[in-house]
């Protein structure tokens, strides 16, 4: 592989990462803040009806900043892969090693963000008359509009690009790697 060809497809992914975590962390406070779901008599964004969950308000809130965490240091990464794609200074082995690690942290990072999004969505919502599950709520169009549902979907669509991303950087890493190896003997 060349150095040219790994620094320039690196250059776009990175771009691409930072185009898709922004427009996430976007959509993450509109979702929070700004989507009204309607329970019953009450009108209500998420942020606030997760305070309603009963025993687990703490566990919820704290599910909710751990996801705007991995969401920030999806955003740092992507800041560092363009910075390292911009300067060019690292060398080939150091490179494929670094596009190595971090892809192998790329898909541990989604998954655990996809279970972030798991543990949010089975958590009970108690209101006036009844108790739900946040996805049944979520999936309810008379209680959340269709905005908020697609809002949701993007959060997972995410997850999925950044476990195909980090399978392909932890290839690509991996591929180069082994063949600068089997270039030295």
């Amino acid at each position: 592989m060349e150095r040219k060809i790994v620094l320039k497809y690196l250059k776009l992914f990175s771009i691409g990462f930072l185009v898709i975590t922004l427009l996430e962390l976007i959509i993450f406070f509109l979702f929070s803040f700004f989507t009204v779901i309607k329970l019953d008599s009450m009108n209500s964004n998420l942020y606030d009806l997760l305070s309603l969950s009963g025993n687990f308000v703490f566990q919820a809130y704290i599910l909710w900043y751990f996801l705007l965490s991995v969401i920030i240091l999806y955003i740092i990464l992507s800041f560092s892969y363009l910075l390292i794609s911009i300067k060019k200074k690292m060398d080939d082995i150091d490179l494929a090693r670094y596009l190595l690690i971090t892809g192998v942290f790329v898909v541990s990072a989604a998954f655990i963000k996809m279970e972030y999004i798991y543990l949010i969505a089975r958590i009970k919502i108690n209101y006036i008359s009844n108790s739900l599950a946040l996805f049944e709520i979520i999936y309810d169009g008379s209680m959340m509009p269709i905005l908020g549902i697609i809002y949701w979907f993007y959060f997972m669509v995410v997850v999925c690009c950044f476990l195909i991303s980090g399978l392909i950087f932890g290839g690509v890493g991996l591929r180069w790697l082994s063949a600068m190896k089997g270039n030295k003997k």
